[in-house]
């Protein structure tokens, strides 16, 4: 009997609770994250910039209505379980007919096994298995010497593609009505730009120079251009006074733009679509067993479409590429764009090769169904030795310059979780981790996961089994793709800043968990391969029981910072890639979660203050509560002297639950060493203390939503120059999420916020308010004190 789907009346509670979750914005924005994977509601907070009391409160309401389930836990060095969440995985079915007929007619569609099937076409959802792309030796660990190795194998016929899935039990991802879900908004050295005529102005935050980062915000220094409420204007920035709306790219019905790249007079975006009422892997007997109201779809797609804006009041298309599945990210390099779309295999009874391959199309226009084809033969799909995934991994090339010329594209199995881009070369990282049943019930995260990484449980064994993480290489060269190797280590990865690309070496730092629940063994781990991901050398134990925050390469140094009780900041040499050692450290109270370097000796570092001294219902004595966790803290480091690393200068802005944007995106970080400038995304929060019959306690409240302008050099160190702000709290009792400054660059001696409703203009000197554009009308999200008050549609004008 198939299990998981459910039929529902339509006068069930359930229809009600699944309307009011799809129709809220900030529940959307959970779903469309959690189709990509799962995570923890502090996650999810940080990566949408959403409070965590919305959080809970929206997963509540996405978990009644079966939108969303909890997929796994991990154990905090506290020993608490923190949950992770992920898109449900079934077939709802809302009809006025609820019979036997009915069931018996899905029967003889879905499989008679229990056929997995995602909400709102939400595919690509990593799911664990216990066998991976490779297999990991049994001498792996910290007694192996070398890290575990595959190369790129094709499939001989399709009954060998058909059987490996089949054997790996395949992803069985299906889809039933609804949208894709609407694009997550939120998502690294920053250069300046200059165009000949004169104009300075910034450009994005990128982790390599020369390689180019997507995002929803881009300027040439003439135009802004700003993915908004599911559309694209083109604002006209400069002269400032003159500043307005040129155009509108309406992408139409079930169209999500997310990221973009500009080159030149050409304008490339990314984003999903949903195909309504697109059968896949039904022949017409089968459809025709269901009733005619009924439709089993498979329609989530990524699409990249490149227009002409030479005229920016009138762009024009010129060009667009589809592929099943869901996008992860893209770099840009000479004209180029280089990206990742994660796909899973689509598995029923009877499914034949050309039903698991993913679906393509490229047109110099826009693409229907009917243009969609296989990406390829099945013979022509990838796998890496010694066993192959469940899902697809496809690795894409566009060119910005010439539409006429071909996608190149190189498709394998996988499941793509970060990648990392030098000049000519891209590594896709995927990390593993073993599989165990649980059904734990819906529960608040302990506020102390940020000490803790997802670690799997066997909880039979009560053995801790640490991930494992799977990096494939490719090289490239203007838009041609090649597979090079692939290497399978130990750990997980923290983000994209965890991998480095230097001298034709690739580095990379992991987060290793051994041992038994009680007795748990985190580290982290440092490892140098060759260009053909040879292992060098590798560096062990590093900080013992403490986690890693935050990651940054530069040349023959690696700067580390872990957190436990105190902020170590580790200097490693890689000078010798056989041998990194570590050079110096520096033990300071608090974290930083981002580093961004001034020059070769100095870094800014971006995170949280922490109190040491708090210790109010410790589990242990190495345990800091988040009662302990302050206000954000900006820090200079002085990495001139290796061995011995100081902290030059710092300042701490708010109380706890003080958060900024930029602490987990970094193209939310706009510096410029040369106007000696820090713009920072803010919301500042101050506790309160008050009293009741019961006693005294504390309230967070938000004093400050918009953006801190810095003054920042090495010899004034921090100096805060003053801020700017969409919202008005003193006017207004609460403050408007979408009214939250997400991004800032600079044109000139103007200063340019943008949030999802406005585009903002100030004078970068004094920070007089010159111009406010309206880009989005929409559902207003209003909080006070971090937590969700009420939801309206009424436009509130500043």
């Amino acid at each position: 009997m198939v299990k998981d789907f459910d039929i529902i009346d339509l006068d069930d509670e359930k229809t009600k609770k699944f309307a009011e979750a799809v129709k809220n914005p900030t529940s959307k924005k959970i779903l469309a994250l959690l189709r990509k994977g799962a995570y923890s509601q502090k996650d999810i907070s940080k990566k949408l910039g959403i409070p965590m009391p919305t959080v809970h409160y929206s997963l509540e309401r996405l978990i009644s209505s079966g939108l969303v389930e909890v997929a796994d836990y991990y154990w905090s060095p506290k020993g608490n379980k923190v949950y992770l969440y992920r898109a449900s995985k079934k077939v709802m079915v809302f009809t006025p007919e609820k019979s036997p007929k009915l069931i018996a007619n899905l029967k003889m569609v879905l499989s008679v096994a229990v056929v997995l099937i995602a909400v709102l076409a939400l595919v690509a959802i990593y799911q664990p298995s216990e066998k991976g792309v490779s297999k990991t030796s049994p001498n792996i660990g910290f007694q192996s010497k070398f890290s575990k190795h595959g190369s790129l194998k094709r499939f001989s016929s399709e009954k060998e593609l058909l059987d490996s899935i089949s054997k790996l039990g395949g992803n069985r991802y299906y889809a039933s009505g609804g949208p894709a879900g609407s694009p997550i908004a939120l998502r690294e050295s920053a250069e300046s730009g200059a165009m000949g005529s004169g104009l300075d102005f910034s450009k994005t935050n990128v982790q390599v120079k020369g390689v180019d980062e997507a995002d929803f915000v881009k300027t040439d220094g003439k135009n802004i251009f700003v993915i908004s409420n599911g559309k694209l204007k083109i604002v006209k920035a400069q002269p400032p006074r003159d500043a307005k709306i040129l155009s509108t790219i309406d992408f139409g019905k079930n169209f999500y733009p997310e990221e973009l790249f500009i080159e030149g007079g050409r304008l490339l975006v990314f984003g999903s679509r949903y195909f309504e009422n697109m059968a896949r892997l039904l022949d017409s007997k089968g459809l025709g067993a269901l009733p005619s109201s009924i439709s089993i779809n498979s329609g989530s797609f990524v699409f990249v479409r490149l227009y002409d804006i030479s005229d920016p009041e009138n762009p024009k298309l010129l060009k667009e590429t589809e592929f099943e599945g869901t996008y992860l990210a893209s770099r840009k390099v000479d004209g180029y764009a280089y990206f990742v779309i994660n796909t899973p295999a689509l598995l029923l009874e009877k499914s034949k090769c050309r039903d698991l391959v993913p679906l393509f199309a490229e047109k110099n226009s826009n693409v229907e169904k009917s243009d969609l084809a296989p990406i390829g033969r099945c013979t022509d799909i990838g796998y890496v030795l010694p066993e192959p995934s469940s899902s697809f991994i496809t690795f894409a090339s566009i060119s910005l310059n010439d539409e006429n010329e071909k996608v190149q594209k190189e498709t394998i199995l996988g499941d793509a979780n970060e990648i990392y881009a030098s000049k000519n070369s891209f590594y896709i990282a995927q990390t593993k981790y073993p599989a165990y049943p649980t059904n734990p019930p819906m529960m608040a995260d302990s506020q102390d996961e940020n000490l803790g990484r997802p670690v799997k449980i066997n909880e039979s064994s009560a053995v801790l089994e640490g991930p494992k993480t799977i990096v494939s290489k490719f090289s490239f060269i203007k838009g041609k793709i090649n597979f090079v190797e692939a290497v399978e280590i130990e750990g997980s990865l923290l983000n994209q800043f965890s991998m480095d690309e230097f001298g034709g070496n690739f580095r990379i730092v992991t987060t290793v968990s051994k041992g038994t629940i009680g007795n748990e063994k985190i580290s982290n781990r440092l490892y140098v391969f060759d260009e053909n991901l040879k292992e060098l050398g590798r560096l062990e134990n590093l900080a013992p029981g403490e986690m890693l925050y935050s990651a940054r390469f530069m040349g023959e140094r690696a700067y580390l910072v872990t957190f436990k009780e105190i902020d170590p900041l580790f200097v490693i040499d890689l000078s010798k890639p056989e041998s990194p050692r570590v050079l110096g450290r520096l033990k300071i109270p608090g974290f930083s979660n981002y580093l961004h370097p001034i020059d070769d000796t100095h870094i800014i570092g971006i995170g949280k203050e922490v109190d040491e001294k708090v210790d109010a219902d410790k589990a242990s004595d190495n345990a800091v509560y988040y009662t302990a966790v302050k206000g954000l803290k900006i820090s200079i480091f002085d990495v001139s002297d290796v061995s011995h690393p100081k902290e030059m200068f710092k300042k701490v802005y708010g109380d706890r639950g003080t958060e900024s944007i930029a602490l987990t995106d970094h193209r939310a970080f706009l510096f410029d060493k040369k106007k000696e400038l820090l713009v920072l995304p803010i919301q500042i929060a101050k506790i309160e203390k008050q009293r009741s019959e019961f006693g005294d306690y504390e309230v967070m409240k938000t004093a400050f939503n918009g953006a801190y302008v810095f003054n920042i050099n090495l010899k004034d160190g921090i100096v805060l120059k003053g801020n700017v702000s969409h919202s008005n709290l003193k006017n207004r009792e609460f403050y408007d999420y979408g009214e939250s400054i997400l991004r800032s660059l600079y044109i000139n001696d103007v200063l340019y916020t943008i949030s999802n409703s406005f585009v903002q203009l100030n004078n970068l000197e004094n920070l007089k308010l010159i111009k406010r554009i309206e880009i989005s009308k929409g559902e207003k999200m209003l909080y006070a004190g971090g937590g969700l008050v009420e939801s309206t549609t009424v436009s509130m004008k500043p």
